[in-house]
């Protein structure tokens, strides 16, 4: 149960695709990120299911492109996707229209640096975070309100798997480049679910 939980919660997540509704709990999102290439491997397969309809009935090349761009769109929901995240998370959040319009107003870092009372540091993290030079500037340039002060030098040279700070020594808030590893992460995951499916002689 605990699995076909984790399963179900990622779904509801990352796409479109109907699933039972419950209320989430911690230990519901134990093996969460295990399923997240599932819902890859559903856009793949109706991905290849184009693919053969449009060979099968000789559909245009232009044809095949836009519905292909779209497919992603169609089963995620647009979800990490369009670029807009935070509209996405209330869009698609199965709340009510003031939950989603409170979800809209959370401007995530401002909200949490308030909640916490500052900030001791700010991580960069995974594709965009690690890759992305003139995100990250504006960004932090965006959070000098916090006391952060960016290096530019340092900031560019943190691509591709480097790791370091991107601050100036007087920044109140040191930001960090911290490169990551999701694929090991998940195949750790993968691995703990199938030793307790075979412990359990599942």
């Amino acid at each position: 149960m605990k699995l076909l939980k984790a399963m179900a919660i990622a779904f509801s997540i990352y796409s479109k695709i109907p699933v039972p509704q419950f209320e989430w709990k911690e230990e519901d999102m134990e093996y969460m990120m295990c399923f997240f290439p599932w819902i890859g491997g559903v856009i793949g397969l109706f991905f290849f299911g184009w693919a053969v309809l449009c060979e099968k009935f000789a559909v245009g090349n232009v044809c095949y492109a836009l519905i292909g761009a779209a497919i992603p769109l169609m089963i995620s929901g647009g979800f990490h996707v369009d670029g807009y995240m935070d509209t996405m998370d209330a869009f698609h959040s199965y709340q009510s229209r003031e939950k989603k319009l409170e979800i809209l107003k959370d401007s995530h870092i401002g909200a949490f640096a308030a909640a916490m009372n500052g900030v001791d540091a700010i991580v960069f993290t995974a594709g965009l975070g690690e890759n992305h030079v003139i995100v990250r500037q504006r960004v932090c340039e965006s959070l000098k309100y916090l006391g952060v002060t960016p290096d530019i030098n340092l900031n560019e040279k943190m691509t591709r798997g480097n790791e370091g700070k991107i601050t100036t020594e007087n920044s109140t808030v040191d930001v960090y480049v911290i490169p990551t590893n999701e694929e090991l992460v998940i195949a750790r995951d993968t691995r703990s679910i199938l030793e307790a499916m075979q412990y359990a002689n599942l």
